[in-house]
């Protein structure tokens, strides 16, 4: 049988439940990565629509195409506790990574289609985390249907076990690293990028999937990847002529022009260590463009970086009259 997660508008083409959970795992998992965490981001993208696969979710889904004018209640069906539920359920038993996994991975499911993640203990000191996850999960219609369809379509068992093994090993070396945050703030900041991560690889793979260009995208993505060190480098050739061009002028040779030089080449042989945060000081007229330019793009050659953000202050002036 094939289990539904969207159906486009345009012209009825159907994404299923299995193609859209890997497509958004693939995406999450990019995100991740950025972090050494895959696995971790890629959890919350192979789980995230599990409820989809019960049979209220799919009579919800056809009944809306039935009936565009009178359609059921949106969200009416919950989709996205199940995913939370699973791990709550498999994994939360014992303290240790697997526990802490468990607990942000899943809030991040079960908050989804949410405008925040759920609070573990709010202000009254209840937890709508764990109301969602284990309270709600006795009247979750399909649950057991939904887990074990995933299971068959998707992930085994054994499959979903390693996977979340790896997931776990990642999540502790990641607070293991050093840091100036103690761990309980890390792991807020780490449950916002899960959440974050989530959320863009859900909405990106749906727009793909909507707009038909997945594949397309897809190999853009691929080819972008493969062209920025290329990118980079012919960025820093021809920064690099440019500032030749400025020692061939009439006056390389003054006072201004050489200091100028000086810097500019102190940033590119600061660029050659690891990255960290560095301080230009440099008055104005120093070259701090050009030079800071020519860091970023000589420290993303060596250390292979996937982008250069560039920002400066925004100033406005006030009519004073």
């Amino acid at each position: 049988m094939v289990y539904i997660a969207h159906i486009r508008e345009s012209d009825g083409g159907e994404q299923t439940v299995k193609e859209h959970s890997l497509g958004v795992k693939r995406l999450a998992e990019r995100s991740g990565s950025k972090l050494g965490i895959p696995h971790v981001t890629g959890l919350a993208g192979l789980l995230h629509d599990l409820g989809k696969y019960s049979d209220e979710f799919q009579e919800y889904l056809h009944e809306a195409v039935r009936n565009p004018d009178s359609p059921p209640k949106r969200g009416s069906v919950d989709h996205s506790t199940a995913g939370g539920v699973l791990l709550y359920k498999r994994y939360h038993g014992k303290l240790g990574p697997k526990y802490v996994l468990a607990e942000i991975v899943g809030n991040a499911i079960i908050s989804h289609h949410s405008p925040s993640l759920q609070d573990y203990v709010d202000e009254r000191s209840e937890t709508p985390y764990l109301r969602r996850v284990r309270d709600k999960a006795e009247d979750l219609p399909g649950l057991e249907q939904a887990i074990q369809r995933f299971h068959e379509d998707i992930m085994s068992d054994e499959e979903l076990d390693r996977y979340v093994e790896k997931a776990a090993s990642e999540l502790d070396r990641f607070l293991a690293l050093p840091s100036t945050q103690n761990k309980l703030t890390r792991t807020m900041f780490l449950s916002r990028f899960i959440y974050s991560a989530l959320i863009d690889a859900d909405r990106t793979d749906t727009r793909r999937f909507e707009d038909n260009v997945v594949e397309e995208e897809e190999a853009r993505e691929a080819n972008k990847e493969s062209n920025r060190e290329a990118l980079f480098s012919s960025y820093y050739d021809k920064l690099m002529a440019r500032l030749d061009s400025y020692r061939n002028s009439e006056d390389s040779g003054s006072r201004i022009n050489l200091l100028r030089r000086e810097m500019s080449d102190r940033c590119e042989q600061v660029a050659e260590s690891p990255s960290g945060i560095c301080l230009l000081s440099i008055p104005t007229g120093g070259g701090k463009t050009l030079a800071s330019l020519r860091y970023g793009l000589r420290h993303a050659i060596q250390y292979k970086k996937k982008r250069i953000v560039y920002v400066v202050p925004f100033t406005r002036a006030f009519d004073r009259s």
